[in-house]
């Protein structure tokens, strides 16, 4: 065959092929724009195609990601709270009886011990009266020796001022003769004064009921000024200082003087008590306010509360509102709790009374009043207004779960 010949073949060839072997755009009569429409059209279809599949999922993703919880609901309540801490009792008026002469003692009451009761003005001790009153007599003496010279001196002036009428040096109207004189006077009353009071101090007598708590005198013995002789403290009452935290604090709320104390000691004895007052500083070491509180007539009753006893003391406080008992689980390690509303997680502070093992009484900051759902068991991984399940609180009991396989079970539910 020849080359002419088989170029014509090949174009019959070419030529018997349908127009629907070849892609429409390359088709006779398809212009670019329908291309291009054609494009676009499958493209939005695709766009919204898409669109639907992800908010079905997001909304089941959402729903996945509700994280479950077990609550606790909660109303407040009012109720009254009552303290207890441990202190030491405190002698009133706690007082050493010092001497304030030197001498001999010439008297002390036989029937005078430590551990006596006595009245105010009991006499205690009795000092030699001899010396004193030697020495105020003659103290006396000077004193009636220095008026006789004031009163010679000013004679002595007046004499001069009617012989010598135009004197004018001070000397010669005889002004510092009569200035010492008076002065010498004023010294003799001051020792007069001294030596009286020295002799009223032989005689030493109780300044308040007391109870006797050490004698240090015997007769016969010789004491000095400054010596102790007995320590004394007030028989009408005995104070016991408490040392409380804030928390115990806020417990009490307003402490008033109809605040019900009772004191007790061994697990037996008792006594009323009333509150005293309250320290108005701050223990520097501690950093805790003290409560103080008295016993009356504590050495009168049969059984006796003496000094330096450790004791308890209980206290009734006033009732107080809008109180919440929870589970201790609830509480925050930065002392807060979570709540539900609206099926969302909310952070709240929260005034801490009480802290015990398995419960916690606290009182709302903000809207105390409202009842609430409170998260039992808050994990670190809680967020601000983050949606939550609610789901059915399981109390511990024989044959379900207890508390800490509850709050691992949910932990592991968010982790998951």
């Amino acid at each position: 065959m020849t080359d002419k010949a088989a170029a014509d073949a090949m174009a019959s060839d070419i030529e018997a092929k349908p127009e629907q072997t070849l892609p429409f755009w390359k088709r006779p009569g398809v212009s670019v724009k329908v291309v291009i429409s054609a494009v676009f059209i499958t493209a939005v279809l695709w766009f919204l195609d898409e669109s639907a599949v992800e908010m079905e999922g997001g909304k089941s993703a959402a729903e996945r990601v509700a994280l479950p919880v077990s609550v606790v609901d909660v109303t407040p309540a009012s109720m009254a709270l009552d303290v207890a801490a441990t202190g030491i009792t405190e002698a009133r008026w706690l007082t050493p009886i010092l001497s304030t002469i030197s001498g001999h003692v010439d008297a002390v009451p036989a029937e005078l011990k430590p551990g006596m009761l006595i009245p105010a003005d009991a006499e205690l001790v009795r000092f030699r009266q001899t010396e004193f009153r030697s020495a105020l007599a003659e103290t006396s003496a000077a004193v009636a020796d220095a008026e006789l010279q004031l009163a010679s001196v000013q004679n002595e002036q007046r004499v001069a001022q009617r012989l010598n009428k135009g004197q004018k040096s001070a000397f010669g109207k005889f002004e510092p003769h009569v200035k010492a004189a008076a002065a010498r006077l004023e010294a003799a009353r001051a020792s007069e004064q001294l030596a009286r009071q020295q002799l009223q101090d032989t005689r030493l007598t109780s300044p308040f009921a007391a109870l006797v708590l050490a004698q240090n005198v015997a007769r016969g013995q010789w004491r000095n000024a400054g010596d102790e002789l007995y320590r004394l403290a007030a028989s009408e009452a005995i104070d016991i200082r408490i040392e409380l935290p804030q928390n115990q604090w806020n417990r009490l709320g307003d402490i008033s003087a109809l605040t019900q104390l009772v004191v007790e000691a061994d697990g037996q004895r008792q006594w009323p008590a009333q509150v005293r007052y309250v320290s108005p500083v701050i223990d520097p070491v501690t950093r805790q306010r003290s409560l103080v509180v008295e016993v009356l007539n504590p050495y009168q009753m049969q059984s006796p509360l003496l000094p330096d006893e450790q004791v308890r003391v209980r206290i009734s406080g006033p009732v107080q509102p809008h109180l919440v008992q929870a589970p201790a689980s609830a509480l925050t390690e930065d002392g807060k709790v979570w709540t539900v509303e609206q099926d969302a997680l909310r952070r709240e502070p929260v005034e801490v009374l009480e802290q015990g093992a398995e419960h916690v009484l606290l009182r709302f900051v903000h809207q105390p009043e409202q009842s609430r759902q409170l998260v039992r068991f808050p994990i670190s991984t809680l967020l601000q207004g983050q949606k939550v399940k609610v789901r059915e609180q399981v109390e511990s009991s024989m044959g379900e779960k207890s508390l800490p396989e509850q709050a691992a079970g949910e932990q592991q539910e968010a982790q998951g």
